[in-house]
């Protein structure tokens, strides 16, 4: 089972794809996973926004500073999280505290 936590740069300006995140940061090729935790640790960061290709500060959902967001799946019955269809948008580059678990 692979796993990642670590401190990742999101670049600023676009959205981000979250597997590619993960393969630049040293996580395996297989983007399918049972857990993923985004955690903005510094209070004077950025908001974070997850969605899809398209996501911005006006569409995404928001992880503000000093927050997190949790993601869990069963992996039972095809109940995974595809990190091929998760996009992060923020305005300017900054680090995140990125955690996952694969299957």
């Amino acid at each position: 089972m692979a796993k990642l936590q670590k401190n990742v740069e999101i670049t600023g300006g676009s959205p981000q794809l979250l597997s590619s995140i993960l393969l630049a940061n040293g996580y395996p090729a297989n983007a399918s996973m049972m857990l993923t935790e985004k955690c903005i640790r510094n209070t004077g960061a950025n908001s974070v926004y997850l969605g899809g290709s398209s996501v911005d500060a006006s569409t995404g959902y928001e992880i503000a500073a000093g927050d997190s967001d949790t993601e869990r799946a069963s992996g039972v019955g095809g109940d995974i999280i595809d990190a091929t269809t998760e996009y992060l948008f923020v305005a300017s580059t900054q680090n995140i505290s990125l955690r996952v678990r694969g299957l």
